[in-house]
């Protein structure tokens, strides 16, 4: 049995190795096979080859010969290649050093946005166009220059595509356009020069022209343009330009001036509130309202165009529009059982639709365009109740605010001084046009003051004159704890001098960089000082214009005091002024896009201010000036809030920066008391801050009345580098 066994195990072993061997050689065959037929393959294709070349008919040593030939042409044709390879490799790297060279131009940049946001950083500086009074050419005297049709379609093209241009009124643009001169420049002319000043726009009608950063090998190439516009920061305000813009070739451009651009965009936008002005002056129900109210009515109204024969009313809905008929006629219908019946015609200078400013009550008739399309001026409900309340408060008289307030002592040895008496001990901070320094008086050396040095020359050369002269007059009719009031002035033939109070806690800034950013109680704080400065100011119609942690001082017990009122200009109730000016980051949409501002662009700024006392970070800043106006037009629902940002705060903030004027809170009926009886200033004693009996969140460290050390060092300016100027625009300084 175990015999038999092993013998079937055997044999069943010795089966399985032929079967194996078996299909070893099935496979062997099939791969000899397969080897045949790629040899078959290889001479076919080798005979093809032959016949193809002509190589068939040779003998073996020609064959031979045509083959040697063949390699040197395949490895000349190698060559090439390499070569071509190796020009590819050059260009690669040529434009891989240009990327790393804007790369590098990026990174400046943005070293110096650093550099401005970081807490060593150096401040931030306002910026200003001229003053009114130095315009050149008057209204009535604007030059228009003829031009085809081509060349408008260029300009207007230009001019719609740029931010800045697309939010101007088609009168605005067509007298732009008008004014533009045409400047030709020859292949390798400067256009632009870097860090130069300038006040001229660009639009480039032919040619090609470069844009560089940097100087001679240092230079970064940033783009070629062949059309559109550069520039347009000069014609908003004096400023250093921020790269080269070179012909590249022959050149022709259309310009715009500075001053031109201004005097189109002012004279435009207040004829259009004139004339607005003097149709609501002949609506009856307006006809004793004062003039104030009304030009704030003014700014509600909007424009609305009606097709002939389109329904602008009908009869049975609720109605919340009031219409001034602006050009062409409407018919007035009522429904009855018979159809409708015409009851009325109006025309221009009529207005329907008053109701709407009194309830929501239903419309009587249906109103039709008749004869032709219809402009109508239109006032929303909602938009009049909030600005005006009803129309029994247009009646009221306007409240007077008069500038009251606790006389400042002013000490008679400052009184009686001239500048020979003021003894200057060193320089606490730096301005537009010189330094403020710390100084106090022969008579009384115990006691210290801020001494604002301004370079009479350097004001000349910004058209600051006006500025500087209302900051005097201002300064000496403040009574305001909040606001830094005035206690001499002085001249001579290279400065003039502001006499103040000194704040030695230094300014919010540096707190801010040291300490924030500040939670809800201490940002509650400081932003309540400046409510009291602002709501001081503009009962008095007066607009600051450069709000900045950088303008609010501390006093020894950590207060905060606004100061610098350069800007601050006088705007009556319902009018609007036109100067470009403030910081950057803090600039109203406004302001920027030249429809004319008011103290709504204060409320703007306090917005800008919160978020950056609650986050350390202004919510529009960006590398350039251009990429920050950009974010202001674009708007604050556009940003990101930063979770310190509490939600009431935020709801605030955002209800600060409405990006129509008319809607922003503290401008509306209720003025300031909105703002104070918002949910984020729950519980905030406003009568214990006017009588400073609220502690403060930081009481700086002030060792004596020579302490500067809560201010950066700066270095003293010298005197004799500093030009006389003796054009006598300080008479009266």
């Amino acid at each position: 049995m175990g015999f038999f066994s092993i013998n079937n195990k055997t044999e069943n072993r010795l089966k399985d190795e032929v079967d194996a061997k078996t299909q070893l050689v099935e496979q062997l065959t099939s791969e000899i096979q397969h080897y045949k037929d790629q040899l078959e393959k290889a001479r076919s294709e080798l005979e093809r080859f032959k016949i193809s070349s002509g190589m068939a008919s040779l003998a073996p040593d020609e064959q031979m010969k045509k083959y040697d030939k063949l390699l040197v042409e395949r490895d000349s044709q190698i060559s090439e290649l390499r070569k071509e390879l190796d020009n590819l490799k050059r260009e690669m790297d040529e434009q891989l050093a240009t990327h790393s060279k804007k790369m590098m131009a990026v990174l400046n940049e943005k070293d110096k946005q650093i550099k401005r946001l970081d807490a060593g950083g150096a401040v931030r500086n306002a910026v200003a166009a001229e003053s009114d009074d130095r315009k050149i050419i008057a209204t009535t005297e604007l030059v228009v220059i003829p031009k085809n049709v081509s060349e408008k379609k260029v300009i207007t093209d230009a001019l719609l595509s740029n931010t800045f241009m697309r939010g101007l009124s088609q009168t605005q643009l067509s007298k732009l356009i008008d004014a533009m001169e045409k400047g030709e420049y020859a292949a390798g002319t400067e256009i632009i020069t870097e860090n130069g000043t300038g006040n001229e726009m660009y639009i480039i009608q032919d040619g090609e022209v470069r844009v560089t950063k940097g100087k001679g090998k240092n230079a970064t190439h940033i783009v070629d343009l062949k059309s559109g516009l550069f520039g347009e920061l000069a014609i908003m305000y004096n400023c250093k330009r921020t790269a080269t813009v070179t012909s590249k070739t022959n050149v022709q451009v259309w310009k715009l001036h500075r001053q031109i651009f201004q005097m189109v965009v002012k004279s435009a936008g207040q004829e259009k509130d004139e004339e607005r002005y003097q149709i609501l002056k002949s609506v009856k129900n307006f006809a004793d309202v004062s003039e104030g109210k009304l030009r704030k009515i003014v700014d509600c109204l909007e424009e609305e165009h009606f097709d002939e024969g389109a329904t602008i009313i009908k009869q049975g809905e609720v109605g919340d529009n009031f219409f001034i008929i602006k050009s062409g006629s409407v018919v007035i219908k009522i429904n009855s059982p018979e159809g409708e019946k015409e009851v009325a015609r109006k025309s221009a200078g009529e207005f329907f639709g008053e109701k709407a400013l009194l309830s929501e009550d239903k419309r009587s008739a249906n109103v039709y365009a008749d004869g032709g399309p219809v402009l109508c001026l239109t006032l929303d409900r909602i938009a009049f109740t909030n600005l005006i309340g009803t129309l029994d408060n247009l009646k009221a008289d306007e409240e007077v605010v008069e500038n009251t307030g606790p006389e400042r002592v002013i000490p008679d040895f400052i009184k009686n001084s001239t500048f020979k008496d003021v003894n200057i001990i060193k320089p606490l901070g730096a301005g537009g046009f010189g330094l403020v320094k710390l100084v106090n008086f022969k008579a009384s050396s115990s006691d210290t003051y801020a001494l604002k040095c301004i370079q009479k020359h350097r004001v000349v050369q910004y058209g600051q004159e006006r500025h500087i002269m209302d900051e005097k007059h201002i300064l000496d009719s403040m009574k305001s704890p909040f606001i830094l009031g005035l206690l001499k002035t002085y001249k001579d033939n290279k400065y003039v001098y502001i006499l103040t109070d000194a704040y030695l806690g230094g300014d919010l800034w540096r707190l801010l960089h040291q300490r924030g950013p500040f939670n809800d109680t201490v940002g509650r704080f400081y932003t309540a000082c400046v409510i009291s400065a602002f709501e001081y100011l503009h009962a008095r119609h007066y607009c600051y214009r450069d709000l900045k942690p950088e303008n609010l001082m501390v006093d020894r017990h950590g207060y905060v005091r606004l100061v610098d009122l350069g800007f601050a200009k006088k705007v009556l109730p319902g009018h609007k002024t036109w100067t470009f000016c403030g910081t950057p980051e803090y600039i109203s949409p406004e302001i920027i896009s030249n429809t004319g501002h008011n103290i709504c662009a204060d409320l703007w700024s306090l917005g800008v201010l919160i978020y950056e006392l609650l986050s350390k970070k202004t919510p529009f800043r960006a590398k350039d000036d251009l990429a920050i106006y950009e974010g202001i037009l674009r708007g604050i629902h556009s940003i990101q809030f930063p979770y310190k940002i509490s939600r009431k705060a935020e709801s605030l903030i955002k209800a600060l920066c409405r990006q129509d004027p008319q809607e922003r809170i503290g401008y509306q009926k209720n003025g300031y008391d909105d703002i104070k009886k918002h949910r984020w200033f729950q519980g905030f004693d406003w009568e214990a801050l006017q009588h400073e009996k609220l502690v403060p969140p930081f009481t700086p460290e002030i060792k004596n009345e020579n302490d500067t050390s809560n201010f950066e060092r700066i270095k003293d300016d010298d005197r004799s580098k500093v030009p006389d100027e003796t054009s006598g625009w300080d008479a009266d300084f």
